[in-house]
């Protein structure tokens, strides 16, 4: 399933405490993705975890240049989060998934189907 091209798709991800999941949800983003050849975007913003987070984060995009990592300055809450992150989404649609993995990133493939619907 190849998407039009230029359609991007922005993944974003409002994250507290989730140093050890954010790996785990990139390899699983990749997985869902690559293989259908979406261009997409991952916006992770950290609402100023006390954990490693931001470490993880930092660590993360310097090997993915897909992924923007932003921090706040301190905590605001997953709503506050959530609106920064797609303040900075650029993709013709978004998706709003948990760090925590609850929402599997498998389902992103039906949701471009419904993007591309309209």
């Amino acid at each position: 399933m190849n998407e039009k091209p230029g359609m991007l798709l922005s993944i974003v991800t409002p994250a507290f405490n989730e140093e050890t999941n954010l790996p785990l949800f990139h390899g699983q983003l990749k997985a869902a993705l690559d293989p259908i050849g979406v261009e997409w975007e991952w916006i992770v913003v950290d609402d100023h975890s006390p954990d490693g987070t931001w470490t993880t984060l930092r660590e993360l995009a310097a090997r993915e240049p897909r992924l923007k990592a932003v921090r706040l300055a301190r905590n605001s809450g997953s709503h506050a989060a959530l609106a920064c992150g797609l303040q900075q989404a650029r993709g013709d649609c978004a998706a709003v998934l948990a760090a925590d993995l609850q929402d599997p990133p498998e389902t992103l493939p039906a949701v471009l189907v419904k993007c591309r619907a309209g």
